[in-house]
């Protein structure tokens, strides 16, 4: 819509409804103000006065015939006849004449109305059985219908039933004619009414009210304001949009029309009381039409019955219909069929066009719909039987109270699912202040009305006379000052009572409200101690830090809580949060937690931070977010985290209690976070040795599993790791049947690392032996792909021997590794074969390979093979002494003729021997062969 045309429409919209705000308050005035006995009266349906009772059979039947079920009773003097045997009371000769011919045994029927009961009825009765004479002519009377309760009327005394004769001497034709006499009296001053009850005519002296309003009319009224508010505040707030105004506009014509139905007879027969009917009652029929529109665009749109023009015309078809029927016809009538029109015209879209309502224009429409239907079922049961001669007006203003509910509850859908893009609500504090007043005013008013019930009620107390020794009762009828006394007695001890039921019954009722707005008492003594579980409880960082938010978030009844903690206060560890989505919580952190640690870290002298008070980005950020107060959490001088919190369900501020509760909990937090930070490493370090088990299984597994059994040698070995892994290695590569190579290496360091490398040597080996390569070309290859792979800190030295089994000969290559310790059986000793060789992954320029020397000799029966790690050779005691070569050789010397694996078990059990209680300090690996 164009800036101009919503600026024109805003000002047409406005200056409409500031006209009709002031028409209202207007009519209002004039209501209020004119003159008034506080009594409703209307025409007397007849002028043929019943003097003289008989019986008859009745039936209570509205419709004039003789259908119902009769009962046995009787025509009272001060009925008034409105018809005998179908001919109507003002053709009165005819009536005589009817009456004189029927027989005596002859059945008549008639149509009386009973002034005291407002009713019409059916009478059969026999001839005989009336008087010849029982009826005669009254002048033109105004029935009284109801007489408010304490009203100017009820204090002089005038009844329901009474028939007004004449008002100040004066006469009338109608009611209001009456009416208009009445309001030529002076306010304050005495109207005399001649009544006629009981065959007599008494004159009783009304004092005329000043101001005076039926109950149920000020409920009319509230309705009324009702819906002008909320249809003002919608077309205000969103007049460029279909929806707000053709809603704003329903309700506030809706509403033009329920504070525009006071009226007073006399009034209503001026200019300007013609006026405001017919505006009162165009209201009306055009509020319907533009509610059933706006069911088209609320709560969403509807494309496809908007593209039916028909569908948003028929309703002001309807309106139109209805108007010409009020103005021709009855007024109440029409406008009472034009509502039952408008709903079933509504239903039949509904489930005619069902596929058209999307699912979320269902749900979101559920609550409103229903409660509208509902009330307005409600409202119109309610406002049918309240007919004017029924003597039940006051159901009328019960059926406002129906009616205001409506567009409360379009209001409250509005606010819920922020339609038409309006965003408001009222504040949950404001709501629990409202709930609470309703509450406490309807107590006192019922305690009100039960003491005026009490003392205006004429008790039947029993005759109970007190005496100074006793109590009597008796059926002697006591004084008048005796009743009193007793009247006095029972009046207090009913205000006892009822003070009592009514503290509780308040006392109940504000329990309620406070619970459900959040506002019970908190037992912070217990509230920190359910605290102190759940963080004792809770060892773990995340699992301690939920259980903090979601109990402190139960306990005080906040809307959100979040907790932060720190590792040495500098990077965030765990953060978690209650009532707030998770992945926003997340980018929150990620960029504000080292803005939030400065803040907490600069501010020391305060236990709670206000959101206000910090740095303006951060303020905003938090403030978005929804959180108010940031609770450091500190140990030993140190912030190891903070608890940030939001508004509490109450919306009511936070008191110094809540504030020093949350102190508290940042205390007892603190320890708790520390022994958090202490388990996490315990579970850390649990965690690595498990790894480093796995680690070391997969490891060894990684080392021969099985033996080979090759043709002419004993072969044994076996890796003992320093730590979980180790950087030793062995292998056997028989690949094919007169060879057999067997490889010991050890890369530098200890550890996982060692280990790594260790398996990428391992791998490498494996994948260069395919190609049938000598120990010494093995190595040459090895090392320009280790050059490329290791670290430059890193080395792996290593040994291997190929048994050319066919030629019983060795060649044998040296990385940097230890020599063969060689046990010839021919000459029974130790030799050291040492060739030349460099680590491998220290140089990739030619030094490696013209270093590297490969060895070839025989070997004979007998003769042993041992290859061993420095682990071995380099083995402390406590003393800080070394295993050594001597120690290795001697052992090889003394049991030579042991089997290979008894070798292997014999070097590992000396090493272990010698060293004792001292930690092993490098990986042991032995390897024996021996020639058979």
């Amino acid at each position: 819509m164009k800036p101009t045309h919503l600026l024109f429409r805003r000002i047409f919209l406005t200056a409409f409804m500031i006209a009709a705000v002031v028409l209202v308050v207007v009519n209002f005035y004039r209501f209020a103000a004119s003159p008034t006995d506080e009594n409703i009266f209307d025409d007397a349906p007849s002028q043929l006065y019943i003097f003289r009772s008989f019986p008859a059979d009745i039936s209570y039947y509205q419709k004039r015939d003789t259908t119902g079920v009769f009962i046995r009773d009787s025509v009272y003097a001060g009925d008034l006849l409105v018809s005998v045997g179908g001919i109507f009371w003002k053709d009165q000769d005819s009536i005589a004449r009817f009456l004189k011919r029927v027989g005596s045994e002859e059945k008549i029927n008639a149509i009386v109305f009973r002034s005291k009961a407002s009713k019409m009825f059916v009478a059969n009765f026999i001839r005989k059985d009336a008087p010849d004479s029982f009826y005669h002519e009254i002048p033109f009377t105004a029935h009284v219908r109801e007489v408010a309760h304490n009203g100017a009327s009820d204090r002089a005394g005038m009844l329901v039933g009474d028939l007004i004769v004449r008002i100040n001497g004066r006469t009338f034709k109608s009611a209001i004619e009456a009416d208009r006499i009445l309001s030529s009296g002076q306010i304050g001053k005495t109207i005399a009414y001649d009544i006629l009850r009981d065959n007599q005519i008494i004159t009783l002296d009304v004092t005329l009210a000043k101001f005076g309003i039926p109950f149920f009319l000020l409920v009319i009224y509230g309705a009324g304001l009702v819906y002008i508010l909320v249809g003002s505040f919608l077309v205000y707030k969103r007049a460029d949009t279909t929806a707000a105004v053709l809603l704003g506009m329903a309700f506030f014509l809706i509403g033009m029309m329920l504070s525009l139905l006071g009226e007073r007879g006399s009034l209503s027969t001026t200019p300007f009381g013609v006026f405001v009917t017919n505006v009162r009652w165009w209201s009306l029929v055009l509020g319907m039409a533009m509610l059933m529109h706006s069911r088209l665009y609320f709560p969403f749109s509807v494309q496809e019955l908007i593209q039916k023009k028909w569908v948003a015309i028929v309703p002001y078809g309807i309106s139109a219909i209805t108007f010409i029927g009020i103005v021709v016809y009855q007024q109440a009538f029409a406008a009472f069929v034009s509502g039952i029109a408008m709903m079933v015209y509504y239903i039949f879209i509904r489930l005619r066009y069902k596929s058209y309502f999307s699912s979320s224009y269902r749900s979101v429409s559920r609550l409103s719909g229903w409660i509208a239907f509902a009330c307005a079922v409600l409202g119109y049961v309610l406002t049918f039987f309240s007919d004017g001669n029924s003597g039940r007006g006051y159901l009328f203003g019960y059926a406002g109270f129906f009616f205001a509910l409506i567009p409360l509850a379009h209001l409250y859908t509005i606010a819920r699912y922020h339609l038409m893009e309006l965003n408001f609500r009222v504040r949950r504090n404001v709501q629990y202040v409202i709930a609470s007043l309703v509450w406490n005013l309807t107590v006192v008013y019922g305690a009100v009305q039960l003491i005026v019930i009490a003392v205006t009620s004429n008790m039947d107390l029993p005759n109970i006379r007190f005496t100074e020794s006793s109590v009597e009762i008796t059926d002697v009828p006591v004084s008048a000052d005796e009743r009193m006394q007793i009247l006095k007695v029972v009046l207090i001890l009913l205000a006892v009572l009822m003070t009592f039921v009514w503290v509780r019954l308040r006392s109940w009722g504000q329990r309620w409200i406070d619970y459900k707005f959040h506002r019970s008492h908190h037992d912070y003594r217990r509230a920190a101690a359910e605290l102190a579980e759940v963080m004792a409880t809770n060892l773990n960082m995340n699992d301690l830090a939920r259980g903090m938010v979601e109990k402190l978030a139960s306990l005080m009844h906040l809307k959100m809580a979040g907790v932060v903690f720190y590792r040495d206060e500098k990077s965030l560890c765990c953060s978690e949060v209650y009532g707030y989505e998770s992945g926003a919580w997340q980018a929150l952190c990620s960029k504000s937690d080292q803005p939030l640690m400065a803040a907490v870290r600069a501010n020391t002298s305060t236990a709670t931070i206000n959101v206000d008070n910090l740095p303006g980005p951060l303020r905003n950020e938090l403030r978005q977010c929804g959180f108010r107060f940031v609770i450091p959490i500190r140990s030993k001088e140190h912030t190891v985290g903070a608890i940030i919190v939001g508004e509490r369900m109450s919306e009511s501020p936070f008191d110094h209690d809540d504030l020093m509760f949350l102190t508290t909990v940042a205390k007892q937090a603190s320890v708790a976070i520390e022994n958090a930070f202490l388990y996490e490493n315990l579970a850390e370090q649990d965690r690595l040795k498990h790894e480093l088990n796995i680690a070391r299984r997969i490891q060894l597994e990684s080392l021969p599993q099985k033996t080979p059994n090759v043709r002419g040698l004993e072969i044994a070995g076996r890796s003992v790791p320093a730590l979980e892994v180790g950087g030793d290695y062995f292998d056997y590569l028989n690949g094919k049947p007169d060879k057999f190579t067997v490889i010991v290496g050890d890369v530098s360091g200890k550890g996982t690392s060692a280990a790594l490398y260790m398996s990428k040597v391992q791998g490498i080996i494996h994948s260069l032996n395919s190609f049938d390569l000598t120990p010494r070309e093995l190595f040459i290859r090895s090392n320009r792909i280790l050059c490329r792979d290791l670290e430059k800190k890193s080395f792996v030295t290593s040994i291997g021997a190929t048994f050319l089994l066919e030629e019983k000969k060795i060649r044998l290559a040296r990385a940097g590794h230890l020599p063969l310790y060689c046990y010839n059986a021919s000459q029974r000793k130790v030799e050291l074969i040492t060739p030349l060789g460099v680590g491998l992954g220290i140089t990739d320029d030619g030094t490696f390979e013209e270093n590297l020397e490969e060895k070839e000799f025989a070997y004979a029966p007998g003769d042993v093979f041992v290859f061993v790690t420095d682990g071995v050779i380099e083995a402390h005691n406590i003393h800080r002494h070394e295993y050594g070569e001597e120690r290795l050789l001697k052992l090889i010397d003394e049991k030579p003729d042991s089997s290979a694996e008894m070798l292997v078990h014999r070097i590992i059990d000396d090493v272990h021997s010698f060293t004792g209680e001292a930690m092993q300090h490098d990986d042991e690996t032995v390897v024996v062969i021996k020639a058979l």
